[in-house]
């Protein structure tokens, strides 16, 4: 997940940070994530600066449970966020955003 953060989305800074019982990671993205509300600080036409994310690097065949979930939350401070990068046995990466609880529905 490493390696396809930085090789082939771009993203700066990534760090490895380790929690009690995994690690996670903490980058950068290139551009605002898909969904960002961040965006709906602009002012001036200013775009807001882009935040670093947490990115949970898992197997497809892994168990995400809420359980999990609710302890990186936890041992992050709580972010309001983070990626979960899921990896296939063929090293396809899929980057799936989590949210720490219930997320407001897009303005459209």
């Amino acid at each position: 997940v490493k390696q396809n953060l930085l090789f082939y989305s771009l993203w700066t800074d990534v760090k490895e940070v380790p929690l009690k019982e995994e690690t996670v990671l903490s980058g950068i993205p290139k551009n605002h994530l898909l969904g960002d509300d961040e965006e709906e600080g602009n002012q001036g036409g200013v775009p807001a600066p882009i935040k670093p994310e947490f990115v949970l690097p898992i197997m497809l065949g892994e168990q995400l449970t809420p359980s999990r979930l609710s302890t990186v939350f936890e041992q992050l401070h709580s972010p309001k966020r983070l990626v979960a990068g899921v990896v296939n046995d063929d090293g396809t990466v899929v980057y799936y955003i989590v949210h720490n609880g219930i997320a407001k529905p897009k303005k459209n």
